[in-house]
């Protein structure tokens, strides 16, 4: 490196100095706000940031001050390039979500983080390495040779580099550590953000191909519990998805399901054993497998099937204590079939009543956070009538008709309190709907706090968990004639 060289980058080192120095000053002077900063990113558990907001500024006005008094030691420059790329990566985190808050790393600005802001980390960053490679490339500075020392020995001690100390390997480490465990959950969140874009694409398609449903066929699909085929009054009943899979683009999965008998029955499982990917969360990591189970008809067991669970359900409405109170966007029915809801008196408005809803889980969890596994917990009865159900010693349904992907899969939403005690809506105690439970296909999905849904006019929302249960009523019922807005 030439003697201009060395002095830009003398000169750039000083200025990264200064940088850290009169960062650090501003920070340790506002601690709360630096604090309040620090939280904003949502990178650090928030025990760790009052901690950090603490001890950064001090380690930044220590570097500032070593980088200007020219001490540029492997343990000074490592330390310093820690801090610029824990900078640079925070910075990155924010674009890479799309958020908007203010920099606030060095102080000295409260315009929201752009590529423009990330200049004076990535400076920093850049000039600490070329010192570094600088240093690497500079020869040992050696003490004086004993008495006797050969001519090669002098020689090659001058011509010999300057290794890493113990003190210094533990220190790269650990910033590499540092800086693995602010990555690392940033990671996380971008591909749970993936997931939860293309969970949002599938209920979407979903939503759509039961609008081309409703379009091409005068009424909504509708899933049915009827009587069985020896009593007279049986209508071919096929689960709500089985229906609309033409218009998911499976009509030869579609082909696979006989005519005249349930879908669910055994003649059936070429069709129904494996869900379609489109009916699967991808935050859900395991595809649940009913086992055990029987043909679906007012019956006794007798037939042994395994068919796999899926992860979304329609709207049958608000579940209270009654099923007078159900007025979802589905229906479903024990006896003969007629024809379910049809979009032209969804009276609240399609884009103001949920069509679809995630409801996951690799078993059955139940609100006071009872888990029971589908395939060995769950009782092969159900309680269907009147367009209600649960679990029940009631009439002898199967969890293969209930639970399937080829089953009904509609479902009710309740109020719950903390421990998950069902109620009714008014009274305070009674606020949570989402995330509670998956029993009776409620809404419950594996995005952290949160829930999708689609809307009628097939557009798709994530609800917070957190939502007002009076909201979440008033966008299940579809003509309740509430006034309720969601962004």
């Amino acid at each position: 490196m030439d003697k201009t060289s060395k002095s830009l980058l003398a000169a750039s080192l000083v200025l990264a100095g200064v940088l850290l120095l009169a960062s650090g000053l501003i920070h340790i002077s506002n601690s709360n706000h630096f604090a309040e900063t620090i939280a904003r990113y949502r990178i650090l558990p928030l025990n760790a940031v009052g901690w950090l907001a603490t001890i950064l500024p001090s380690l930044q006005i220590v570097l500032g001050l070593l980088l200007v008094s020219n001490v540029h030691t492997k343990s000074v420059l490592a330390v310093s390039a820690a801090v610029f790329a824990s900078f640079v990566g925070a910075q990155l985190k924010i674009l890479a979500f799309g958020e908007s808050i203010s920099c606030g790393c060095f102080g000295f600005s409260t315009d929201p983080i752009s590529w423009k802001t990330m200049a004076i980390p990535v400076f920093g960053l850049a000039v600490i390495s070329l010192r570094w490679i600088s240093l690497q490339q500079e020869p040992e500075t050696l003490s004086i040779l004993p008495a006797g020392a050969s001519d090669q020995g002098r020689n090659s001690g001058r011509s010999g580099r300057s290794g890493m100390t113990l003190v210094e390997l533990l220190i790269v480490i650990a910033i590499i550590g540092l800086l693995i465990g602010i990555t690392l959950p940033a990671v996380q969140m971008a591909r749970e953000a993936s997931r939860r874009i293309d969970c949002l694409n599938r209920i979407r398609q979903i939503a759509l191909a039961s609008s081309n449903y409703q379009s091409a066929n005068r009424h909504q699909p509708c899933p049915w519990f009827n009587d069985t085929i020896a009593s007279g009054n049986y209508r071919e009943d096929k689960g709500l998805f089985v229906q609309i899979l033409p218009f998911l683009e499976a009509s030869s999965r579609y082909s696979l399901f006989q005519r005249g008998i349930p879908s669910v029955s055994l003649a059936n499982a070429a069709g129904f054993h494996d869900c379609p990917t489109i009916l699967r969360c991808p935050s859900v990591p395991i595809d649940a497998i009913l086992t055990n189970v029987a043909d679906r008809y007012s019956g006794p067991s007798v037939e042994a099937l395994n068919i796999s669970t899926c992860d979304f359900a329609g709207n049958l409405g608000f579940w209270e204590t009654s099923t007078s109170s159900m007025k979802g966007m589905f229906q479903i029915d024990v006896g003969p079939q007629r024809q379910s809801k049809q979009s032209t008196v969804v009276a609240d408005g399609l884009s103001n009543t949920i069509y679809f809803w995630e409801s996951s889980g690799d078993a059955l969890l139940l609100s006071t956070g009872v888990r029971k596994e589908f395939d060995t917990g769950v009782e092969d009865r159900f309680l269907i009538n009147s367009g209600g159900m649960g679990e029940s010693t009631g009439i002898a349904s199967t969890k293969t008709y209930v639970y399937s992907w080829a089953g009904m899969r509609v479902g009710t939403v309740s109020v719950y309190d903390d421990v998950g005690g069902q109620g009714t809506l008014g009274n305070g105690l009674f606020h949570r709907t989402l995330n509670v439970t998956n029993s009776r296909l409620s809404p419950r999905s594996l995005h952290p706090r949160l829930c999708g849904i689609a809307l009628g006019d097939v557009s798709t929302r994530m609800l917070s968990d957190a939502i007002d249960a009076s909201i979440v009523v008033a966008l299940t019922t579809a003509s309740g004639s509430e006034t309720v807005e969601i962004e």
